[in-house]
């Protein structure tokens, strides 16, 4: 009877340890939270006429998710035009970005640890009229810096690399 006992006990207790977001993920909300600002100057053309971009991150409801704002910065104006919310999925057990554009698009995908330092997101993407692409970011955190590099994703999964941003937290 103790043996049983005790064997339930473990099992309790391990199922409340692996119900926690590990500590990888914990990490990156908490070193995200804030303003965070890059230059669109390589990027910058007639379409896409923005100076910088301020992405601003703060806690959800018990600090258990972070939301987030993308911002062009034209002429110092503010345009809003990308909302997040990262949080994770116990269900899954895996860390979940969800994206919602100004134009109704709205993307949704699994975050992962790459290396022990960079963090892998893919999401699929679906735009008003039913389109869906999936897309890819490679972000790397150190310090008050962060490097991301987007990529469009092939349905045979293959990456291809379309931009990089050296982030600067305010």
């Amino acid at each position: 009877m103790r043996f049983l006992f005790s064997v339930c006990i473990c099992l309790l207790w391990s199922t409340a340890i692996s119900a926690a977001p590990p500590k990888w993920f914990s990490s990156n909300m908490q070193s995200l939270v804030g303003t965070w600002v890059t230059s669109n100057q390589a990027y910058k053309n007639e379409n896409e006429p923005f100076e910088q971009y301020v992405l601003e991150w703060q806690w959800g409801v018990g600090k258990q998710s972070i939301q987030g704002t993308l911002y062009g910065v034209e002429n110092d104006k503010k345009v809003a035009f990308w909302d997040f919310r990262q949080y994770w999925d116990y269900q899954k057990n895996q860390g979940i970005l969800v994206q919602y554009g100004i134009n109704g698009t709205m993307g949704i995908g699994a975050m992962y640890l790459e290396d022990d330092k960079a963090i892998k997101i893919q999401q699929a993407f679906t735009d008003p009229t039913g389109k869906t692409t999936q897309e890819g970011h490679l972000s790397t955190l150190n310090n008050n810096e962060q490097t991301t590099t987007s990529y469009s994703i092939s349905t045979d999964n293959q990456w291809n690399k379309k931009r990089t941003y050296i982030w600067h937290k305010n």
